[in-house]
């Protein structure tokens, strides 16, 4: 079975519209698109050429066909992703096989099903991974591993912080440089007054973008 892959299409038309918003000045805390489907493109899987129509519905009709069973889902916008253009995601697992797929749409505008699946939606990209993969956990990954991602360096009580962007969340990572130690913002409220002084600081820097 032949498999169309669209990714490199998606990645393209994607640079346009991207590239004007950073040239903008805005959200200077973010994870690109460039960043993500760099991480990404190892793991494409395509589509079935078959299923293939350039819009999700043959996506649905493959895993709906194949019985794949859904596991998690969301888009960027609902999680206030910290990224400079939305997308919407679905993992899947398959029921004859050690892999869970995800399906990646990226889109402008509303993301709600009756608004942007009729315009301004890109290209699906579907993924394939091991079956005990959360990409909930590789969104984060790209964050911490990717070389493109845009940080931001604060510095309280001249001690010195690299503030990283989250896909799926408006409060980023903190690394203190000092101590090579990693952060997770989420948990900021139950420790010590110094990082209850860096939570206050990585809220104003975030809320100042």
């Amino acid at each position: 079975m032949n498999y169309i892959r669209t990714l490199d299409k998606v990645y393209k038309t994607l640079q346009k519209e991207e590239g004007f918003r950073e040239e903008q000045g805005q959200n200077k805390l973010f994870v690109s698109f460039k960043a993500i489907l760099d991480y990404l493109k190892e793991y494409e899987v395509g589509i079935p050429q078959n299923y293939y129509n350039h819009n999700i519905s043959g996506v649905k009709d493959w895993f709906l066909k194949e019985h794949f069973n859904h596991v998690l889902g969301g888009n960027t916008q609902e999680f206030r992703g910290m990224v400079l253009s939305d997308f919407l995601f679905a993992q899947f697992n398959h029921p004859k096989e050690d892999y869970t797929y995800v399906v990646m749409v990226y889109y402008l505008g509303n993301p709600f099903y009756k608004d942007y699946l009729n315009k301004d939606v890109y290209e699906p990209i579907v993924f394939k991974f091991p079956i005990d993969t959360s990409f909930y956990e590789v969104l984060d990954e790209i964050s911490l591993e990717s070389s493109l991602i845009n940080t931001q360096e604060i510095e309280i009580n001249k001690q010195k912080y690299i503030l990283i962007p989250r896909i799926l969340s408006d409060k980023p990572f903190v690394f203190d440089i000092e101590q090579q130690e990693l952060l997770d913002t989420l948990d900021l409220n139950i420790l010590d007054k110094n990082n209850q002084n860096i939570k206050k600081l990585v809220n104003k820097n975030v809320d100042s973008i």
